[in-house]
């Protein structure tokens, strides 16, 4: 290693002699591109910062922001103040800490929308915590699991008709799943199966 070490230095030395050039000066040259460097990374970072203000203050000043679950706990910019409404939707995807997050950055109604049927939280921890908080959606502190329970529960009004699919292919998720609650919307009938969902 130390023979390839002093090969490397020798050719290194040789190249400089061949371009004329010292060792100080290419030293000199570097430390000058580092100053550089260093200046206009100042200058991202301060630009950056005045870019989240900007932000921050659109957000403050919004009379309606649109946004993930995630971002409202994640980003920088997200406002301090507490918003009137809250409207969730997907909320059987939602883990219950986010949520919570969520609800408390409001102060006065609530609307929580999602199909206790679809997907839950991702959560691939064992652990009893972990399953606790982030494996179980509202759904399940609810205690909703079945059409039945959406039935009885007076916080819960259930939407029963939909305008996405064709009523054939309804047809399939409303006999197997959703026992038969589901109405198809008068337009769907217009769609036809070639269209698709």
């Amino acid at each position: 290693k130390e023979i390839e070490l002093n090969k490397a230095i020798s050719e290194a030395s040789n190249s400089l002699k061949k371009l004329k050039i010292t060792e100080t000066e290419i030293e000199v040259q570097k430390h000058k591109y580092e100053l550089r460097r260093d200046t206009i990374l100042s200058r991202i970072a301060e630009i950056n910062k005045e870019l989240e203000e900007i932000q921050k203050n659109i957000l403050a000043e919004a009379k309606l922001v649109a946004t993930t679950l995630t971002k409202t706990f994640t980003a920088k910019q997200f406002p301090d103040r507490k918003f009137d409404v809250l409207i969730l939707d997907e909320a059987s995807m939602a883990p219950l800490p986010h949520l919570y997050w969520a609800v408390g950055l409001c102060d006065s109604s609530i609307t929580i929308i999602g199909d206790f049927l679809q997907l839950p939280p991702i959560c691939f921890s064992e652990n009893p915590m972990a399953q606790k908080w982030l494996a179980r959606s509202i759904f399940d502190v609810l205690g909703i699991k079945a059409i039945k329970d959406t039935q009885r529960d007076k916080r819960v009004t259930l939407l029963d008709t939909q305008y996405r699919m064709v009523p054939a292919i309804c047809e399939i998720s409303n006999r197997f799943v959703y026992q038969g609650i589901l109405k198809d919307h008068l337009s769907t009938s217009r769609k036809n199966l070639k269209d698709g969902v």
